[in-house]
């Protein structure tokens, strides 16, 4: 199926050095399979600041450092080409030319290209115009994203109506989208059963969290959750990316640790009785999937969720319990069932069904 088309370019909105999510673990599965060069162009940006801004010179600074993978190393393979180049972080007619002038140059473009993007903006989709094949996965519902303009919203819809593959980890999303495309598939989040194991002698006393500390955080709840459960230790495990987040290293019965390597995780995990999921409830949310929430379960940690809808739909009082407002935590979590629940939720059997579908799609179109 592959060797019809001569280059391969995905574009996906994270660094490679940032935490392991479902768009690297695709695209690194897609070069094992490809087998040839394929093209990784590094975020380029959605947020239109200012050109002389705060926020633009430290987006250019954050990309200059944060270019090189600093915790993903093994997932790099030799086919696997990160091409990086000039761009400007505008949307007006000029910056749109130099953009798509600047990929033109670095870019080895096929007539017949393969074309995947997590996101579109005016660059992207120049090259999503002249490929033969394009896919585009969303794991957000970007509709929803405040920090999106009704421009980019407009562009996006318009991409996903043209694709001929549209892939989704949240039902927000589908529902969004399904009446713009027949071709949109509801996928979601996986985990990696080769990392996330059942523990052998594991001596669990922590509420943890595992991830980013990021702007979908609820940080009053988990305030609240931390005083309330003050004869409780809590460890957060991951990158400080708001810094509301500050706020929960006050706390005695607190434990902060930086970001580590996906592969370090289970020994972090090993230590939890519960693994928090504490998101804010809104229209952004409701299109979010926690990877952690498969990362945390197949490690045998039963889950403590907002009701979040991608959370929710699993909740079974049993190993994934829906806490909404903070209080004393003292769940029974039972974990029978937990490995057949598990079954068909691995990365190894999402990219089987990702590929399933691709196949079917260009089957259809020859």
């Amino acid at each position: 199926m592959f060797s019809k088309f001569q280059t391969f370019t995905f574009f996906p909105t994270l660094y490679w050095s940032h935490t392991l999510e479902r768009q690297q673990e695709l695209i690194y599965r897609f070069a094992q399979i490809i087998k040839r060069n394929i093209q990784i162009i590094q975020p380029l940006g959605l947020v239109k600041h200012p050109i002389l801004s705060k926020k633009i010179v430290r987006k250019v600074f954050s990309k200059m450092k944060n270019s090189k993978s600093r915790y993903n190393d093994e997932q790099i393979l030799d086919n696997m080409i990160f091409l990086k180049f000039a761009y400007l972080h505008r949307f007006d007619n000029f910056s749109t030319r130099f953009n798509i002038m600047q990929l033109n140059r670095k870019l080895a473009l096929s007539r017949n290209n393969f074309f995947w993007a997590s996101y579109v903006n005016p660059a992207i989709y120049s090259v999503f115009k002249k490929s033969m094949f394009k896919i585009i996965d969303l794991a957000e519902r970007r509709q929803a994203n405040p920090q999106l303009s009704d421009v980019m919203k407009k562009l996006e819809k318009r991409a996903v109506s043209e694709a001929e593959l549209v892939f989704v980890d949240n039902l927000a999303t589908f529902e969004d989208y399904k009446e713009l495309t027949s071709n949109i598939h509801y996928l979601p989040q996986g985990y990696d059963h080769t990392i996330f194991k059942k523990p052998r002698n594991a001596q669990r006393t922590k509420i943890g969290y595992i991830g980013n500390l990021h702007n979908a955080i609820d940080y009053g709840y988990l305030s609240k959750l931390v005083e309330l459960n003050s004869d409780k230790t809590f460890i957060f495990v991951g990158k400080t990316l708001d810094s509301k987040a500050n706020q929960l290293s006050k706390y005695r019965n607190v434990e902060m640790v930086d970001i580590v390597p996906k592969e370090q995780l289970q020994k972090y995990l090993d230590q939890m009785v519960f693994g928090l999921i504490p998101y804010k409830k809104n229209g952004f949310t409701d299109g979010v999937f926690p990877t952690k929430l498969f990362e945390y379960l197949g490690a045998y940690v039963p889950v403590i969720s907002t009701s979040i809808p991608e959370v929710s739909r699993y909740e079974n009082k049993r190993f994934i319990f829906v806490l909404d407002e903070p209080g004393h935590i003292n769940f029974k979590p039972e974990l029978k069932g937990l490995e057949t629940f598990l079954k068909g939720n691995t990365w190894d059997d999402r990219f089987e069904k990702y590929l399933s579908h691709i196949k079917n799609k260009w089957e259809s179109s020859i």
